[in-house]
């Protein structure tokens, strides 16, 4: 796990510690599941989406994205339809832009997105290891440009390695063509 990622699953952490220290927001259990952990370009990345929650209900922002190979930037999800995405830096959380900001998140809400975000691979993305997260924070919770343990209400997270297209012969083990 990169540097970026370690400091996001700590911070979601310490914001369960402190809501549950300080009676505040109760978590939401969110699950990023990818159709495949290994894949080429010509495949479709698939992403399912699913939510827990129990408690009332609560107004947050939600974002989705990926962090880069590079741990260095990640690229945010800023529409579905059509498909929008901006590229910023994981050092730079003020210019984190939500894909849907100031949501009503409904008490003891449960869902189960098939296919919540699709995308072909194509020969330009780098090869490497690239994490999907989901996340939902407090409205505008980075504005102070610091993720701290209470922005988090809700974090996932899973990898995916792109590889390079077999050359000949058929798929490499465990990769799909």
């Amino acid at each position: 796990m990169n540097k970026a990622l370690k400091a996001l699953a700590l911070a979601f952490l310490l914001s369960c510690a402190a809501g549950a220290a300080q009676a505040q927001q109760a978590p939401v259990s969110l699950q990023v599941i990818p159709n495949g952990t290994t894949l080429n370009s010509g495949n479709t990345l698939r992403v399912t989406l699913t939510a827990f929650y129990r408690g009332p209900a609560f107004t947050a922002d939600f974002y989705f994205g990926v962090i880069h190979p590079d741990g260095v930037n990640a690229t945010f999800v800023v529409n579905l339809n059509p498909l929008t995405a901006v590229v910023r830096r994981l050092d730079q959380p003020i210019t984190f832009p939500p894909l849907f900001a100031g949501i009503t998140i409904p008490a003891n809400f449960t869902t189960s997105l098939p296919s919540f975000f699709e995308y072909k691979l194509t020969p330009a993305e780098a090869l490497g290891t690239y994490n999907f997260f989901a996340a939902l924070t407090a409205p505008r919770a980075f504005d102070n440009g610091i993720v701290d343990g209470t922005d988090l209400i809700g974090f996932a997270q899973r990898a995916i390695t792109i590889v390079a297209p077999p050359t000949s012969g058929g798929c490499p083990p465990g990769v799909r063509c």
